[in-house]
Order: structure tokens, then C-alpha cells, then sequence
């Protein structure tokens, strides 16, 4: 974990990180800051749990503290994902702060035990909403409902690397990697089921069918898919000012397609995708948005580098958009 300025440079390592398994997919996966960290300063994070041969999805909470070098302090794990399995691959995970103060977090099917995404007995595969400290919330959906986790969201989720937050409405936005095709983008309800894997427009890798089908009942439908797939990760509404005509937009980082993914809504529908950003020939891992209205993506690579994206008439004549380190 590394603390960067404003202008990518003086990156400095931070301290009081805990072990972490490493490979595949899985490493540490995402970080958040706490909507109070300008009062707090906790930070919360997702990573794989090393315990023995098999590995959890965890994830910590955080004082990040900035006198002298930054190091995490009273590190608590608020919840791991259970039951702890081998294997590194579709772990997930993004962090959200919802609209309601509540933390959602998703949870990877872990390629080998993809069944457990439609039990309600197994986190794995869903959509997790817990407190900031840990605590199952009252109402979440399946509070009561016999061999249920009460912390479970929504559930029949395969390997969800993003999540956002629509600045308008408040609503929850999921993008989930499929297996050969079928990358969906969802809307997030309580309690429903998206359906993996009895429901997918993908295929295995071995090009046999996964499921029943595209469509069953009691699963939800996709907002948009992609096949084949282009493998998406993070993504963010554009809420800024500086790039016209983008305000409402989602933009999509893509690993396999090596670009960003620019989708105009309509009443929760996907009207027009424009790819862009292909130029950096990288894998994309995620976009964000700064407080300016600037974005930065992070490259997913040996030597991976965020890039800022800034509109053409902020760039002086012949000057390029530098990426830092």
C-alpha cells in the first residue's frame, strides 16, 4: 500500500500492513476512505486472509496515521467472508459506502465452489452490506430467513470487481466479470438474485454452456452485458463539470479490452457505449473521479501507472497528459 501526492510523485510506503496471499487475483483488492476520515481518519480495505492452506476475503478497518511515515494503526478486521477455500481467482472485491452510512462489499464466487453463489448459507458470491464497524444492520434482507448469513445483500454474483454509487438517485451499481462473455452491469436491489450461475449470457472457458440459460425465474435481468467480454473492473458516474456532456455517464475500466467504456443512461438503460483510452495498450484496473472534476485511471500491469485525463483545452499546445509513476 502506497501514499501518493497530488502530482503522483514522493510515494511512500505504508506500514502496519497485514499479510496478505498474493497470486492470481488475489492480493490486497480495494480501499476506501471512511466518509468522517477528515475526523477519524479510518480507512478500510479488502484482501485475501492467509489461514493455512485455504483463504478468506477480508476485510480491515484502519487509522491511517499521517505524523511522520504513514502506517495503519489499530487494525480490526470487521468481517471475513465465510467459509475460508483455496484457490486465488475470483475473489472480488470492491468497497462502497452507500447513501444509508452502510458498507457494501462484494465477495467473489472463488472459481471452484461457483454453486455457493445461490447459497444463502455461503457469502461467497454476493453482495455483503455491513456496518462501519462490523455489525449486520437490522434490515438487511434476509434477516430471519432460516440458514441465512444476515449480512448477505443480493446475491448470484460471480466475481463483482465494481461497484458505484448513481449521484442522482442513490442507487447501487454493480459491474460483474462473466466467465467466456457475459460481464454484466446491474442495479442493485435488496434481496434479489442475478442469477450465476444458473443464469448467464457467458459460456465456461471450455465453450460448454454454464446453466440453464440467459433468463430464469425469480433472477433479475441485466441492465447491459458484454460478449464477448472486456472483462470490466472499477468504475465511476462522472459528476464533474469538465468534460461537457459526460455529467450522468458511467465510465468503465476494462482489463481484457484495454480501454474505458464511456455508457449513456436512459431511465436505468444503457443507450450508447463509446470505447476510449485505447491508446494506453494497458489493462485498465479502475477510474476515478477527482473532487475537480479530473479523472485518473490506474493501469493494471508489472508496471502499472495512473494516468490523468484531462479535457483538450486544459492541455497547453503540444503538451500530453504525463502519467506518473
Amino acid at each position: 500500500m502506497q501514499l501518493l501526492d497530488a502530482n503522483g510523485a514522493n510515494a511512500l510506503a505504508v506500514g502496519g500492513v497485514p499479510e496478505v496471499r498474493s497470486g492470481g487475483t488475489a492480493g490486497l483488492l480495494d480501499v476506501v476512505l471512511d466518509p468522517g476520515f477528515q475526523a477519524n481518519n479510518f480507512v478500510y480495505f479488502t484482501y485475501l486472509e492467509p489461514r493455512g492452506d485455504v483463504a478468506n476475503l477480508a476485510v480491515a478497518r484502519a487509522r491511517l496515521d499521517l505524523n511522520g511515515s504513514p502506517t495503519l494503526e489499530d487494525l480490526t478486521i470487521i468481517f471475513r467472508a465465510e467459509p475460508a477455500v483455496a484457490g486465488n481467482e475470483n475473489v472480488g472485491s470492491r468497497l462502497l459506502f452507500g447513501h444509508d452510512g452502510m458498507l457494501y462489499v462484494t465477495v467473489g464466487d472463488r472459481f471452484d465452489t461457483r454453486d455457493q453463489a445461490q447459497d444463502l448459507g455461503s457469502d461467497l458470491g454476493k453482495l455483503i452490506r455491513i456496518a462501519p464497524d462490523g455489525a449486520v444492520p437490522g434490515d438487511n434482507p434476509f434477516i430471519g430467513t432460516p440458514g441465512a448469513r444476515p449480512e448477505i445483500y443480493a446475491l448470484g454474483q460471480r466475481n463483482a470487481q465494481g461497484l458505484a454509487l448513481d449521484p442522482t438517485t442513490n442507487a447501487i451499481w454493480e459491474l460483474e466479470n462473466g466467465a467466456k462473455g457475459g460481464d454484466e452491469l446491474n442495479l442493485i436491489k435488496a434481496g434479489a438474485n442475478y442469477g450465476w450461475p444458473v443464469t448467464t449470457y457467458g459460456r465456461g472457458y471450455d465453450d460448454k454452456p454454464i446453466g440453464t440459460g440467459t433468463a430464469a425465474r425469480g433472477m433479475e435481468q441485466p441492465a447491459y452485458y458484454w460478449d464477448p467480454s472486456i472483462a470490466p473492473s472499477g468504475f465511476t458516474f462522472y459528476n464533474g463539470n469538465l468534460f461537457a456532456g459526460w455529467r450522468g455517464n458511467i465510465l468503465v475500466a476494462s482489463l481484457k479490452g484495454q480501454h474505458v467504456s464511456r455508457l449513456v443512461l436512459e431511465d436505468g438503460h444503457v443507450m450508447y457505449e463509446e470505447q476510449m483510452l485505447g491508446e494506453l495498450h494497458a489493462r485498465i484496473r479502475t477510474i476515478a473521479e477527482a473532487p475537480d472534476g479530473v479523472l485518473y485511471v490506474l493501469t493494471d500491469e508489472d508496471q502499472g501507472r495512473i494516468v490523468r485525463i484531462l479535457p483538450a483545452e486544459m492541455l497547453s499546445q503540444n503538451q500530453e497528459a504525463q502519467p506518473g509513476p
